[in-house]
């Protein structure tokens, strides 16, 4: 195993990056744009969420 692999291995042993759980987003009109979303990005992953308009 070289020192890349290695390095690469060693990120996916540790905590993740970053963690949500049950994220919620109401409007004040009443529209549930998220419900219950849960995620974990990895050190070194790349994540987007996008919605219909791009954003």
């Amino acid at each position: 195993m070289g020192a890349k692999a290695s390095s690469l291995a060693s990120l996916n042993d540790s905590a993740p990056a970053l963690r949500v759980r049950d994220l919620r987003k109401t409007y004040d009109n009443g529209t549930q744009a998220l419900k219950g979303v849960s995620l974990e990005v990895a050190p070194g992953d790349f994540f987007a969420l996008l919605g219909p308009n791009g954003a």
